[in-house]
C-alpha cells in the first residue's frame, strides 16, 4: 500500500479512512473538491485492428473542437444502407440467365407444368418384372434405403430400346430426350419394406434364391418379379408395404397403395441387360 502524505492525502487525493466489517469493505466517495486537486490522465486508447463503431460504444465520447476537425470529416455524413427484401421475381431474375420478361415467363410456365401432380399406376396386379440395381437388391433384405433403391419396369426400358434403335445416329440428342420422357412416364418405383418383414421364413427363402442366382454370375442389374396377390405360406416372398415416388408431386394411385410381394429374382438375358444399362445412362437428376 502507498504511504500517505503528512496532510492525510495520497498523491493529492484525500483518501478516506476505510473501515473493515465482517460483511465487506466500505469506502467513502471522494469529495468533488478533492478531484480538482489531482490531474488525472486518461488511459491510452488501445490499438485496434478494425475501426470501432461509435454506435456500439457504451462510454460517452468527448466532442472534438471545431478547429481540430478536418473539413472532410465535417462534410461526410455516415449513411446506413437498408437493403429492401428481394421479391420472388427479382431472385429468379438474378439467379437465372434470363434477359427478357418473355423468357422469364416461359421459365415459370415450364416449372409450373413440370410440377403438376401426376398419378402413376402399374398395369394390373401383375406379376410385373422390374430392373433393380445390384446394390439395391442387397439393401431390400436389410431395410437399407439409398439413392439407388428404385425399381424400373422392364417393359418401360424395352420400349425405350425399341424406339431409340429406330432413330438415326445424328439424332442422338432427340433419342436422349425421348428416353428421358418414356422413363419419366414409366416412373421410378421405390418400395417401402419393413426390416422385420425381411426376417420372415418366406423372406429368408427368397434371399436364398438371390444367393443362388449370384453364384451363377455377376450382374449390374437384376430382374425382380412383383405381384399384388399374397403368395401361399412357405413360398419365397418379401412384402412391400407400399410404393412411393421421389418427387412430392408424383403420386402412386390410391388403389395400388397396398402390400405387394416380391416373389422372384433372376439374372437378365443379353437383350434385357442391354435395356437395363440404358437406365444407368439416363438416371433423373434428382437421383444424382
Amino acid at each position: 500500500m502507498a504511504a500517505r502524505d503528512s496532510d492525510g492525502t495520497q498523491g493529492g487525493l484525500t483518501v478516506p479512512a476505510t473501515r473493515t466489517r465482517k460483511r465487506g469493505l466500505t469506502v467513502s466517495a471522494p469529495h468533488p473538491d478533492d478531484l480538482k486537486k489531482a490531474k488525472v490522465e486518461p488511459p491510452p486508447l488501445p490499438l485496434l485492428g478494425k475501426p470501432v463503431s461509435l454506435a456500439t460504444t457504451s462510454q460517452p465520447v468527448d466532442a472534438v473542437p471545431p478547429e481540430s476537425t478536418p473539413q472532410t470529416a465535417l462534410k461526410t455524413k455516415p449513411v446506413v444502407a437498408v437493403a429492401e427484401p428481394a421479391s420472388e421475381a427479382q431472385e429468379e431474375e438474378s439467379s437465372a440467365p434470363l434477359t427478357t420478361k418473355e423468357e422469364l415467363e416461359a421459365e415459370r410456365t415450364y416449372w409450373a407444368e413440370a410440377r403438376k401432380e401426376r398419378i402413376f399406376r402399374l398395369p394390373g396386379d401383375g406379376p410385373h418384372t422390374f430392373f433393380v440395381f445390384c446394390e439395391a437388391i442387397n439393401g431390400i433384405f436389410h431395410g437399407v434405403e439409398d439413392d439407388v433403391q428404385y425399381f424400373v419396369q422392364k417393359s418401360t426400358m424395352m420400349d425405350v430400346m425399341a424406339k431409340t434403335e429406330e432413330m438415326d445416329e445424328d439424332e442422338e440428342e432427340e433419342a436422349r430426350e425421348l428416353t428421358s420422357e418414356i422413363m419419366d412416364q414409366g416412373g421410378f418405383w421405390e418400395p417401402v419394406i419393413n426390416e422385420d418383414d425381411a426376417k420372415t421364413e418366406e423372406a429368408k427363402a427368397l434371399q436364398k434364391v438371390l444367393s443362388d442366382v449370384k453364384s451363377t454370375g455377376y450382374a449390374d442389374w437384376y430382374e425382380v418379379t412383383v405381384q399384388k396377390a399374397k403368395p401361399a405360406k412357405g413360398v419365397p416372398a418379401l412384402e412391400i408395404k407400399k410404393w412411393r415416388m421421389r418427387l412430392n408431386w408424383y403420386k402412386v394411385a390410391e388403389d395400388q397403395q397396398c402390400s405387394w410381394w416380391i416373389t422372384g429374382v433372376a439374372l437378365p438375358d443379353e437383350e434385357s441387360s442391354e435395356a437395363a444399362l440404358i437406365i444407368s445412362e439416363n438416371v433423373p437428376p434428382y437421383y444424382a
